[in-house]
């Protein structure tokens, strides 16, 4: 997968050389913007003309989503009732199948809209650390095995954006548009409840504590009710018995990256607000623990969580600056984020990517 690697270095290279130039003259095409174009370029050639076939070929789902969009061709709550995804989904698909029967233009859409929101959101939270965009821009690569999940987690980080700006109204459109794209973007309710409860309140550690207690009483009690929730999700029977579906090392990851945020939450504040709403929106994080040890297919959830941790890791890497006042703690802190980035990259590319394949030119002549 070493083709794939040097995809993901050269779109973050370029991401970063982008955002160096965040103020171009209006109305003009310079260089900059070049290197925009020529990171989408890339990432588009990889992502659309990709061989697609049976066996994972193309990507673990990539096959069940080309069948999908193939099979619109039915009148809309026929094929609705029909399809084991969520409605929102389902019916962009019916409408789009109006459109065209070719599944490039399916690809090319979604992949296109996936790099933008990429892009504009790594230039809002400033980031200019290569791991770190790398790690954001792993769910451009993500999008090859899960069409769906990925679109729900980059409405996600928008979600913290509205909410940091504090248009609950906006944020809370965005979390319906998530639920109906995949249902893992329930666990969005309870974040958006607990920042607008502390929307111009101080953050008190006992409230927090609170509303954790009452959120996991909430969940065991509505357990039955959950399980009937996601059994309608189109992997749910392969993953309900699955013991090796719970992320020990993500959740640990996620864990830390809280616990680094509190202790410089003032700079966290200083440098960019949606950190606060990251971090209020941790508060769910013990509901899908809690589930994931119940029913397997919460590991799904925790994808959410994972890509928000990596917001604060952005953060706190300019936080816990190298420097002989906390020398230990920005040693475990620097350590923890970077040991992590690389064994979540290594593992993407030799497990997550080992069948996605190169371009397969023939796909152009469709």
């Amino acid at each position: 997968m070493l083709m794939y690697f040097l995809v993901l270095i050269c779109m973050s290279l370029l991401m970063i050389k982008k955002h160096l130039y965040i103020k171009t003259p209006k109305g003009t095409f310079d260089l900059y913007n070049l290197y925009t174009l020529l990171g989408y370029a890339i990432y588009i050639i990889f992502a659309v003309f990709r061989k697609i076939d049976i066996g994972g070929i193309g990507g673990t789902d990539a096959i069940a989503y080309f069948n999908f969009f193939m099979n619109a061709n039915i009148p809309y709550f026929q094929y609705i009732k029909s399809m084991p995804i969520e409605i929102g989904f389902a019916s962009v698909l019916w409408l789009l199948r109006r459109v065209t029967d070719n599944y490039l233009f399916i690809l090319l859409l979604f992949h296109s809209i996936t790099y933008i929101l990429t892009l504009k959101f790594i230039r809002y939270i400033k980031c200019k650390n290569l791991v770190v965009i790398m790690l954001l821009n792993q769910i451009l690569l993500s999008q090859f095995n899960t069409l769906r999940m990925s679109l729900c987690i980059i409405i996600s980080m928008y979600v913290m954006i509205y909410i940091a700006q504090k248009q609950f109204c906006i944020s809370s459109l965005l979390v319906l548009l998530a639920i109906s794209i995949h249902n893992s973007a329930i666990i969005l309710l309870p974040a958006l409840i607990t920042n607008f409860y502390f929307k111009n309140k101080r953050v008190n550690a006992y409230k927090i504590s609170f509303i954790i207690c009452a959120y996991m009483v909430v969940s065991y009690a509505s357990y039955e009710l959950l399980i009937y929730y996601f059994k309608n999700m189109s992997k749910y029977f392969l993953y309900i018995n699955n013991i090796f579906s719970f992320a020990y090392l993500s959740y640990i990851f996620i864990l830390l990256t809280i616990l680094f945020g509190i202790l410089k939450y003032k700079t966290l504040l200083k440098t960019n607000y949606i950190n606060r709403a990251i971090l209020l929106s941790m508060t769910a994080l013990p509901i899908c623990i809690f589930l994931n040890f119940k029913m397997p297919i919460f590991y799904r959830v925790a994808l959410i969580f994972l890509q928000l941790s990596y917001i604060l890791a952005a953060t706190e890497l300019r936080a816990f600056k190298f420097n002989k006042q906390n020398l230990l703690l920005s040693l475990i802190v620097l350590n923890t984020i970077y040991l992590y980035s690389g064994a979540r990259i290594y593992n993407f590319f030799t497990i997550d990517l080992q069948y996605i394949g190169v371009p397969y030119i023939s796909t152009i002549f469709r």
